[in-house]
C-alpha cells in the first residue's frame, strides 16, 4: 500500500489579519474587549537581561480564579446569584473538561449571557428554545441556547424563568469562575464562598508562570507580515533560531531579513483564566516598560480557550478544522501592530432543511 501524499493536504482555513495604528489610538482596547475567554499570555522582550519585578508579577497578582466541581447550571440563574454577582460586576464562567465538537459546553459572559452549546440528544431532552448551530452538519448536530440573565421578564415567578431554571437542573458541569466586583470594597473571592456555602467543592486555581532566555540571537526588523509573528512563535517554542547552515534533509529555520544580532531575548508566559480588564492592565504595564527602558519594540501574545462556546464578539466558536483564536500586539516607538488569528468560519453543507428537532 502506498503512503498518502500528506504534503498535499491543505492546511485548515483561518483568518489572519494585520493592522497598524498609532499608540494613542484605542484599537487595541477593541481587540481586547472583543475576546473574553483568555487562557494564555506571552511576552517577548528583545535585548533584555533582567525584567522588573513589577512586570514579571503583574499578570499573577490578583489573577486567581476558582474551579467548581459538578455545579448545576440552574445555580447561575438563581435570584440571589444574579443579584449578587451578575448585576454587581463582571462575571466570567467557562465549562472545563469538555470538547466543543462533541460534548456539551457552557459559559456565562460578562454581558450576562448564559450560553449553551449542546448536542442533539441533550437539546431534545433539555426543553429550552434554541437555534441550530452555525456549524450544524449531518455528522455533528449542534444547537445553541442563550439565556439573557438581565432580561426584564427573566425573574422568579414568571413562567419563562421557572421553566428555564427547572430545565437547567438537568445539566451539570465542572466550571472555572472569576468575578470582578464593581466596588473595590468587595472581595472577588465572594463568588467562591457563595458556591462553597451551597455545598460545592471549590478549588483555588493560580496562574502558572514560566520563562526562558535566548542568547546571541538575530532579531528581524519589525514588519507588518506573517514572518515576524512566525519568528516570535519560534522564540516562544524555544526553537532553533541560531541560523545554522541549510540542510537538505533536516528542517531548519532562517531568521527573516533584514535582522540584527542582539545579546539575549527574554520570554515570559502565564497560563490561567484572564479577564479583559486584566489583559488591558497588563498591556498598559508592558507599554510603560517599553517607554521607560527605551526598547525598540516589545511583543505580547494572547490566546483563547480552544473549547469555549464563543470566540470573537460573542460569535459562536467551533473546533471542526481548528480552534485557533489569538492576537499579538507589537509595540514600537511609533506604532502598535495588531496581528489577529481567527479560526475558520466555514459552514458545513446540510441537506436537511427546516427547524431543529
Amino acid at each position: 500500500m502506498l503512503c498518502p501524499e500528506v504534503w498535499n493536504f491543505k492546511a485548515p482555513e483561518s483568518n489572519f489579519s494585520i493592522k497598524r495604528c498609532s499608540p494613542h489610538e484605542s484599537d487595541h482596547l477593541n481587540v481586547i474587549n472583543n475576546f473574553n475567554y483568555n487562557h494564555l499570555v506571552s511576552v517577548v522582550l528583545p535585548d533584555t537581561l533582567k525584567v522588573p519585578e513589577s512586570l514579571s508579577l503583574s499578570e499573577t497578582n490578583d489573577c486567581d480564579y476558582y474551579k467548581i466541581t459538578n455545579v448545576k447550571l440552574s445555580e447561575f440563574v438563581a435570584k440571589d446569584f444574579i443579584s449578587s454577582f451578575v448585576n454587581s460586576g463582571n462575571l466570567y464562567v467557562l465549562s472545563v473538561g469538555t470538547r466543543i465538537d462533541c460534548d456539551n459546553c457552557a459559559a456565562v459572559t460578562p454581558t450576562a449571557q448564559l450560553i449553551l452549546n449542546v448536542n442533539k440528544s441533550t437539546y431534545q431532552t433539555l426543553g429550552l428554545e434554541g437555534s441550530v448551530s452555525h456549524f450544524h452538519s449531518l455528522a455533528a448536530d449542534r444547537y445553541i441556547v442563550t439565556v439573557d440573565l438581565k432580561a426584564k421578564h427573566f425573574r422568579p415567578g414568571k413562567p419563562n424563568y421557572e421553566r428555564t431554571k427547572a430545565c437547567l437542573e438537568k445539566i451539570s458541569h465542572d466550571v472555572i469562575v472569576t468575578w470582578e466586583p464593581k466596588s473595590e470594597e468587595i472581595c472577588p473571592s465572594s463568588v467562591a464562598k457563595y458556591f462553597h456555602d451551597l455545598g460545592y467543592d471549590v478549588d483555588l486555581c493560580q496562574v502558572k508562570a514560566k520563562s526562558h532566555m535566548v542568547h546571541s540571537v538575530k532579531v528581524p526588523s519589525v514588519q507588518d507580515d506573517y514572518d515576524f509573528v512566525e519568528w516570535l512563535g519560534m522564540v516562544a517554542l524555544q526553537g532553533n533560531v541560531t541560523d545554522g547552515e541549510p540542510d537538505n534533509y533536516v528542517t531548519t529555520y532562517q531568521t527573516p531579513e533584514p535582522n540584527q544580532q542582539v545579546g539575549q531575548i527574554k520570554f515570559l508566559q502565564w497560563r490561567g483564566f484572564f479577564t479583559t480588564t486584566q489583559i488591558a492592565r497588563f498591556y498598559n504595564k508592558l507599554s510603560e516598560y517599553r517607554r521607560n527602558h527605551n526598547c525598540d519594540w516589545v511583543a505580547m501574545y494572547v490566546q483563547g480557550f480552544s473549547d469555549s462556546p464563543i470566540a470573537w464578539k460573542g460569535e459562536e466558536h467551533h473546533f471542526y478544522t481548528n480552534g485557533d483564536n489569538s492576537y499579538t500586539f507589537v509595540l514600537t516607538n511609533d506604532h502598535v501592530i495588531t496581528f489577529t488569528q481567527k479560526c475558520s468560519r466555514k459552514r458545513y453543507n446540510n441537506k436537511r432543511k427546516g427547524k431543529p428537532l
